[in-house]
């Protein structure tokens, strides 16, 4: 079994094979989304993480003991969270976004057209945003299970993905980038931790 930080190490190459880029992790309600994204928050010196879930973060972060260098918002409308990409413009070089989705899912039942314009939008500055950077977004999927919500837009925009699928009732689930497996992981009180990894 490979140890977490080659772990870490393989996936952040496989993520971000340019040293920078898009990644969109996505998966089920429970399946350690926030978990993996608070996790890789610990391990950068400076980051900003946007949580757009409706509930703070914080109390799991200081579990997790993330670094005070990472900066932690909240929004709730999907204008908010174009201010606050367009706000740190160039001015970070790890960015997080828990999740991309949930307000576009909140606000397209409201307004579909409009909701998929500003979606569209989010996705195009980060990905702007990616070519100095590397932009780490989660994503809700859809209620068929199989894909995120506003899947063509990620689709077209991100520049690798990586789906988080629960094993059983438990706190263990497989990890696959871009359709190939990639590892088992588990989600304890700090955070989330692989069990085993494919080595590159």
């Amino acid at each position: 079994m490979a140890e977490q930080a080659e772990c870490w190490e393989v996936l952040s190459r496989e993520l971000f094979p340019e040293g920078s880029g898009f990644a969109v992790v996505y998966g089920e309600a429970g399946s350690g989304k926030t978990a993996f994204s608070l996790t890789v928050a610990t391990m950068e010196k400076e980051a900003l993480y946007i949580n757009t879930e409706g509930y703070p973060t914080y109390e799991r972060a200081l579990q997790m003991e993330i670094p005070a260098t990472v900066e932690f918002t909240d929004i709730s409308d999907e204008w908010g969270l174009i201010y606050d990409i367009l706000k740190i413009w160039r001015k970070r070089r790890f960015i997080i976004v828990d999740s991309i989705n949930s307000v576009f899912r909140v606000s397209a039942s409201y307004d579909i057209e409009t909701a998929f314009r500003a979606f569209s939008l989010t996705c195009s500055l980060l990905k702007t945003m990616s070519k100095n950077a590397k932009v780490l977004a989660t994503a809700q999927v859809s209620l068929s299970g199989d894909v995120p919500s506003g899947d063509e837009v990620l689709k077209y925009y991100s520049t690798s993905r990586m789906r988080l699928i629960r094993v059983g009732w438990g706190k263990e689930g497989k990890a696959e980038i871009n359709g190939e497996f990639f590892g088992m992981y588990r989600i304890e009180k700090g955070g989330f931790k692989w069990i085993s990894c494919r080595r590159s």
